[in-house]
């Protein structure tokens, strides 16, 4: 599921332009930690660029912040990814 979602984004992304950053890896990694009896087991999401998602930018499009690398998860990140939910990156 995660390996077709990342297809889709590369053959689409190049013309959308919706995501900032992905996160392949990480991605791999949660959706293998997933217990399938959580509420959102394997639901992909991609997050907002101005919510924190370790490791990945969060820049807000602010100049100020160029360069600015979340160390941890906000809490609304945290808590989906709790439930089962994957995320794929930053939009």
């Amino acid at each position: 599921r995660l390996d077709a979602a990342f297809a889709r984004i590369a053959v689409r992304d190049g013309e959308i332009r919706a995501w900032s950053a992905l996160d392949e890896e990480g991605a791999k990694r949660q959706g293998e930690s997933v217990a399938l009896e959580t509420p959102l087991a394997g639901l992909t999401l991609g997050v907002k660029d101005t919510i924190d998602l370790a490791g990945l930018p969060c820049e807000s499009g602010c100049a100020a912040l160029e360069g600015r690398v979340a160390f941890m998860d906000a809490a609304l990140v945290a808590q989906l990814k709790a439930c089962g939910a994957v995320a794929l990156g930053k939009t």
